[in-house]
């Protein structure tokens, strides 16, 4: 029961960040493309998506410690 809420709250969450990310990258995007050459843009883009995978593993890495902890008895929920 709490672990569907919690894969909801999750989801529900990535979801939004997902659509907040479109929203941003294609408000930006179009504003590189007016005087940026191709190659600036891929390095730029490149980057950034870096970052955001790593954000995501980051999260991903902490959630799953935090299910193991809760799993394993250590915090009582």
């Amino acid at each position: 029961m709490y672990l569907e809420k919690i894969v909801r709250i999750v989801g529900n969450f990535l979801w939004r960040l997902t659509n907040a990310i479109k929203f941003a990258v294609s408000d930006y995007d179009a504003k590189l493309r007016v005087n940026t050459p191709l190659w600036q843009r891929i390095v730029i883009w490149s980057v950034v998506f870096g970052i955001m995978a790593a954000v995501i593993v980051i999260a991903v890495v902490i959630i799953l410690k935090f299910f193991n902890l809760v799993f394993s008895g250590f915090i009582g929920v």
